[in-house]
């Protein structure tokens, strides 16, 4: 606040005015539209530093032979000097006394399974349960546009007559139903 006080001060005098003596009027301009002369960060600023921010953050993070000294506290020191220089000496060999020490025998490895030489074959598929048909219409310039009717309910190919069939083709004298990961000929009257 003494700040703009000051800079008003200063502003005053060098006009012509005495300090402490009231302001001069101002002329204050007409209301317009709106400017904005602000001088400072813009949004594209503030984007563009948040822009290296992050790439700074993804090279650090990306870095995994980048190595921190140890913090005291972490469990993790470094080797003083004391210790690195008695580790460089030579030692004095001194005979230690031998125990003997009894260990027991590995348990043997288990026998590798061989491969099938005869595999099973996949059971045959069951047929497909027993469908009431009353009715069938085959076009023979175009089987898709056939039609099965069982149960009096219309299907067409891609269609389900019962639980885990689909139509798959119509034939003049039959039907071409998959179930079961099979495909089965159901003959029609």
């Amino acid at each position: 606040m003494s700040y703009i006080l000051s800079a008003l001060k200063k502003a005053e005098e060098s006009r012509g005015g005495q300090p402490g003596a009231p302001l001069s009027p101002v002329a204050v301009p007409a209301p317009g539209p709106a400017r904005d002369d602000r001088r400072g960060p813009s949004l594209r600023g503030w984007l563009a530093g948040l822009a290296v921010v992050a790439l700074v953050v993804a090279g650090v993070l990306w870095r995994p032979s980048l190595e921190f000294p140890a913090r005291p506290g972490d469990g993790a020191t470094a080797p003083r000097a004391a210790e690195v220089e008695a580790v460089e000496q030579p030692v004095a060999a001194t005979p230690e006394p031998v125990t003997a020490v009894t260990t027991s025998p590995a348990p043997p490895a288990p026998a590798p399974i061989p491969p099938a030489t005869n595999p099973i074959p996949p059971p045959p598929s069951a047929p497909p349960p027993p469908l009431a048909i009353t009715g069938y219409i085959y076009f023979d310039g175009n089987p898709a546009a056939s039609k099965l009717f069982v149960d009096g309910v219309v299907h067409r190919q891609g269609s389900s007559p019962g639980p885990g069939m689909v139509i798959r083709d119509f034939r003049p004298d039959r039907v071409i139903i998959a179930y079961r990961g099979a495909l089965h000929e159901v003959p029609v009257p």
